[in-house]
């Protein structure tokens, strides 16, 4: 089952670099890798998914900054124990509780 899931997020992953990369070959952009430093593509991606931002609560679980909700970051996360600070997600799912999905740690901009 574990591998069915990692194949099925490869897949989604491969799409997304697809679509990616036929927007960017359209606007005529050049297309490069940014090796290890991924700090230019994160701040594309808070920049993108602003609305999705959540921040790290002393209690342990999240908080959404734009709707207030308190969410935890899903457990099939790499993310799940980790101490970050704020991350954006892609998707919020709906379970025994409010889980974040598909995220990325962001630089926190709030004190």
């Amino acid at each position: 089952m574990v591998q069915g899931k990692f194949s099925r997020s490869l897949r989604h992953a491969c799409d997304i670099h697809s679509q990616i990369r036929g927007h960017v070959e359209q606007m005529g952009l050049p297309i490069s890798s940014c090796g290890d430093d991924t700090l230019q593509f994160r701040r594309c991606l808070a920049a993108s998914f602003f609305l999705n931002a959540a921040l790290k609560q002393p209690e342990g679980r999240c908080r959404a900054l734009t709707s207030g909700q308190v969410v935890q970051i899903h457990p099939t996360s790499v993310l799940h124990q980790s101490k970050v600070k704020c991350v954006i997600f892609d998707e919020l799912v709906q379970a025994s509780q409010k889980y974040i999905r598909n995220i990325t740690i962001i630089d926190c901009v709030v004190d």
